[in-house]
């Protein structure tokens, strides 16, 4: 099974501990010979967007698979979502179609967070006829005080996902 990952974090140049539990659960996936491409088009902060990395896909691999990695100029997520959300689906489609020239169309597409890699994927996902799952993590989506473009976007996602998969039961109650 050929599977694209599109994490809002992941290891990387400027921060080699940035989700390495997502590192960590797709190297156990491997073992299973599912193919793993990973998506990284997470954000970086303003002090290194001049960075290769911000401004061209770099193609790596790790004992993960292969890395696409297009980094969003990051904006503060929970003050600018709309900013943030469109900034991070550009450069995710970009990375999708760079990927899909080498390996193809994917079987499925995995997102890691809601905001905003999940929102984006959800869309990619539909737009190109793949079922998306998305795994969240984060307990920002708990907060009484969301901002209503994420409170609207987050009904969405969960509503229309695939599949939607909690990091603890906290969360999938919330």
């Amino acid at each position: 099974m050929l599977v694209f990952v599109a994490p809002a974090v992941y290891p990387n140049n400027q921060n080699p501990s940035a989700g390495i539990f997502i590192f960590n659960r797709y190297k156990e996936i491997t073992k299973f010979k599912h193919k793993i491409v990973i998506l990284d088009a997470s954000a970086y902060r303003f002090n290194n967007w001049l960075q290769d990395e911000c401004r061209h896909i770099i193609r790596t691999n790790d004992e993960v698979g292969d890395i696409y990695s297009l980094h969003v100029k990051g904006f503060m997520t929970s003050r600018f979502p709309q900013i943030a959300v469109r900034s991070y689906k550009k450069n995710l489609e970009k990375l999708y179609n760079e990927a899909i020239k080498k390996h193809g169309k994917p079987d499925i597409l995995v997102a890691h967070f809601c905001l905003p890699s999940g929102f984006t994927a959800l869309e990619l996902g539909q737009k190109e006829g793949l079922p998306v799952v998305i795994v969240e993590h984060h307990h920002l989506m708990c907060n009484e005080n969301i901002h209503p473009y994420i409170k609207n976007n987050l009904k969405k996602t969960v509503i229309s996902a695939n599949a939607f998969v909690c990091g603890s039961n906290y969360l999938r109650q919330m």
